[in-house]
C-alpha cells in the first residue's frame, strides 16, 4: 500500500517537473526569437529626422515594412544653428 502511494507521489512530482521544463523551454524559445528579430535589423542603416516624432515614425514604418518586432538603435544628435 505504501509503495503505491510513493509511486503515485513520484509520478505527480515527475509530471510537475516535466510541465515546468516545458514552460522553461517555451520561455527560452521566445527569448531566442526576440534575439533573432534583433539580429535581423541591418547594421549601418542611417537617416535623418528633424524631430523625435519623425524619428519614431520612421522606426515604426521600418518595423511594419519588415515585420521586425524589436529594434535596437543609436541616436547621434546633431545641433544646427540657423
Amino acid at each position: 500500500m505504501e509503495s503505491n502511494i510513493a509511486n503515485h507521489t513520484l509520478a505527480e512530482a515527475q509530471a510537475k517537473a516535466t510541465e515546468a521544463q516545458d514552460k522553461a523551454n517555451k520561455a527560452q524559445d521566445k527569448a531566442n526569437k526576440a534575439q533573432r528579430d534583433l539580429e535581423m535589423v541591418p547594421r549601418g542603416v542611417s537617416g535623418t529626422a528633424s524631430s523625435v516624432d519623425e524619428f519614431a515614425g520612421i522606426v515604426r514604418q521600418y518595423m511594419e515594412d519588415t515585420g521586425v518586432t524589436a529594434v535596437k538603435y543609436r541616436v547621434n544628435p546633431v545641433y544646427r544653428s540657423e
